[in-house]
């Protein structure tokens, strides 16, 4: 979604309606947040393209990988059915975290190699799935064991928010390092143009 100016800026940024550049892009009132390097595209009623775009993602990933952190607490803690049944519904956004963090990376990558991409994303997953039951089924078989009077029945999921929270600490590091993704050579400004088109075709309905 492009980025929309406000009254006085847009009458400033008027001539430059159709104009794509490369910029860093960051938040300035936040000195930790990432930067992107991008292609930005000037439309006629804001600002669009990747550089825009990435931003919006790479928050969407911070806060659903949060969410699941917090919720996944909460889980080895809750004492009711109805506490699950409220924290299931609130669960939900932790969701968007891996599809937005799949299309950050198919864009890192020429066409060319897009099944490479997904082979080795499938892949990964599925190891840690395996490796995941084979950790769990040692965590809850501890748990079970008659001779542990130490344990609690929610140990689990504060194993998993602990591990959520490590890879919500990863992303933040990784952020901070630079840009998080280098688009391929090419589908930067691709992406820009379709971005400003979708923008002027939304300015046209509107």
């Amino acid at each position: 979604m492009p980025l929309t100016f406000e009254a006085g800026d847009q009458a400033l940024f008027a001539g430059l309606a159709g104009v794509s550049l490369p910029v860093r892009i960051r938040a300035p009132q936040s000195p930790a947040s990432p930067t992107f390097d991008e292609d930005l595209l000037f439309t006629h009623r804001g600002l669009s393209g990747p550089a825009v775009a990435l931003w919006g993602e790479y928050r969407v990933v911070l806060a659903s990988l949060a969410v699941g952190a917090v919720i996944a607490f909460f889980y080895g803690v809750v004492g009711s059915t109805l506490g699950v049944f409220i924290l299931l519904v609130l669960h939900a956004p932790e969701g968007l975290a891996q599809p937005v963090m799949a299309a950050i990376l198919s864009r890192s990558v020429p066409e060319d190699a897009q099944g490479e991409l997904q082979g080795g994303i499938s892949a990964a997953m599925n190891l840690m799935m395996m490796l995941g039951t084979l950790f769990f089924v040692q965590i809850f078989a501890r748990l079970l064991d008659p001779g542990n009077v130490e344990g609690t029945a929610g140990i689990g999921f504060l194993v998993s928010g602990a591990l959520i929270t490590g890879s919500l600490g990863l992303f933040l590091w990784l952020g901070r390092r630079g840009p998080v993704i280098p688009v391929a050579a090419g589908a930067g400004a691709a992406g820009a143009g379709a971005a400003g088109d979708a923008g002027d075709s939304g300015a046209g309905l509107s």
